[in-house]
């Protein structure tokens, strides 16, 4: 579709609704393990961390440059730069990597943890096998807890007797309290739970002891996906190299099975993604300490829950509200097989609509967005899901991330390539007018005697602004307005005007 993802308008016109505004190359190739995002607490603002066979760990971020703006709808830039991780040798290949944030017994304060397994193919005795390492790095001084540098050389350096392949992170429930910890799986048929102390040292525990789903597994886990829910519910799924598909619901209180379903798939099994139809934000505990005082401390609900599944051989399927149907209800993602083998997917609400769409990445190049649409009165259409839009890229594509890199609170989308990373911008203009349009249906309707209002800014209006001009009467959105009528006035000014330091929209429902 002309090379960019599009929606189309009122008269189907092919509208681009993302454009590539930064890339990379990474040096060498990464792998479909190898990428992880990062959010600091204190600021909107993500990174993302890009890992390379040859050992290089590059860190994407947004920086201040002058001129910027002309190229971008902010003074802001995007830089890649090393982050030099010790315990790295120069001929080390990096497998995985994973990140989260810990709660710090000791000065009650989080910390980030940084995990990275690889495998160092020239050991030092020359005839052993090569040798597989998992290192969790994380900075415990005051004031280093969210340094990414200082944070890269404190390192702990634990040997593996299997070889490592997807990191994960998920909560256990310990003494009342939530406590998240790595999950590893592993070319020993197992999957294995590394487990922080008061310290953050991290060691290895029975994964079986708190993940009893994850026991007796025929075949090597090539991906897998936790969530959890109210009433102390998880969900936990995964997919193997012979294609077995397991998802289960879990009591997390007591650690027990509530249900498990299995299938057998035809072909490896590349990503499972558990994953709701309707945006959703993640609610945390709101005690400091991670104590849980009530069940509503949880995220979703076990019966909004659906299981996304992609193959390496197989259509890609999706399986409706896993928690109550099991693996029954099964849609087929239509041409999801047409394109080489699918290897990394993402669930993200692409069109700000409310709704997810599914994106699918494949080794033949191509990135595919399928939306959900639903039957309405009087239609007997079935729901599905359809494939809306399309983009062709230059190289295979091993991850896909959805996260907010220039700090602007919307979502840019990050395609790990081969060889390099592709950041796609929203359109500014559409995300604007649609962030505008939600304005307004936050306001009442005017009453019969008041002022008539102009609709909306238009995409014309927009465009001819200049960077120095102030919004006139006629660009603002004149909008029905309640008493805080002046406050929604001064919210379009500044998203209608160029003439700030950022910019930035930074209502993080675009």
């Amino acid at each position: 579709m002309e090379g960019s993802i599009a929606k189309k308008d009122e008269e189907n016109k092919l509208i681009p609704m993302y454009r590539e505004i930064f890339f990379i190359e990474n040096g060498s190739q990464s792998n479909i393990y190898c990428s992880t995002k990062l959010r600091y607490p204190s600021t909107t603002q993500e990174r993302f961390l890009v890992g390379t066979l040859k050992g290089k760990v590059s860190c994407l971020e947004r920086c201040d440059i002058v001129g910027a703006k002309e190229k971008f709808h902010s003074s802001h830039d995007m830089q890649a730069r090393e982050v030099y991780f010790s315990y790295i040798p120069g001929d080390a290949e990096l497998i995985s990597i994973d990140a989260f944030y810990q709660h710090h017994m000791v000065r009650d304060s989080k910390c980030l943890i940084v995990g990275v397994t690889l495998i160092l193919l020239k050991p030092e005795n020359n005839l052993s096998e090569p040798k597989h390492f998992f290192n969790i790095y994380n900075a415990l001084e005051p004031g280093t807890e969210f340094d990414l540098d200082k944070l890269a050389q404190s390192c702990q350096h634990q040997s593996l007797n299997f070889i490592p392949y997807h990191l994960q992170h998920g909560n256990i429930y310990v003494d009342g309290c939530l406590e998240t910890c790595f999950l590893l799986s592993g070319s020993d048929q197992r999957i294995h739970l590394f487990r922080g102390d008061n310290q953050q040292k991290f060691e290895e525990h029975p994964c079986e002891e708190y993940f009893p789903e994850f026991s007796d597994i025929p075949g090597r886990v090539f991906w897998m996906d936790v969530k959890n829910c109210e009433s102390f519910m998880r969900i936990s799924a995964f997919g193997c190299d012979n294609g077995y598909l397991r998802v289960s619901l879990v009591d997390v209180k007591k650690a027990e099975v509530l249900s498990l379903h299995t299938m057998s798939l035809e072909g490896p099994i590349t990503s499972v993604r558990l994953f709701t139809l309707k945006t959703q934000r993640e609610y945390e505990v709101s005690n400091e300490n991670g104590k849980i005082d009530s069940p509503q401390h949880l995220y979703l609900k076990s019966e909004d829950m659906n299981l996304l599944v992609t193959s390496a051989l197989d259509v890609s399927v999706v399986f409706l509200n896993v928690a109550e149907h099991g693996l029954n209800n099964l849609l087929l993602l239509n041409q999801s097989d047409q394109f080489d083998s699918v290897t990394c997917s993402c669930v993200t609400d692409v069109d700000c609509d409310g709704q997810n769409e599914i994106i699918l990445g494949t080794y033949g190049q191509e990135l595919l967005v399928y939306k959900w649409y639903a039957p309405t009165n009087g239609v007997t259409q079935l729901a599905h899901f359809d494939l809306s839009w399309r983009r062709e890229f230059s190289k295979p594509l091993l991850a896909i991330d959805c996260l907010d890199l220039m700090g602007d609170g919307m979502h840019e989308l990050v395609v790990v390539s081969l060889t390099g990373v592709h950041i796609l911008q929203h359109e500014t203009i559409e995300a604007a007018e649609t962030l505008l349009e939600k304005l307004v249906k936050m306001f009442p309707k005017p009453k019969t005697n008041e002022k008539k209002v102009n609709e909306h800014v238009t995409t014309e209006k927009l465009q001819n602004l200049s960077i120095n001009d102030k919004p006139t009467e006629e660009t603002k959105l004149s909008t029905p307005m309640s008493d805080n009528g002046n406050e929604l006035e001064d919210i379009i000014d500044v998203l209608c005007s160029t003439n700030n330091n950022y910019n930035e929209i930074t209502t993080s429902e675009t």
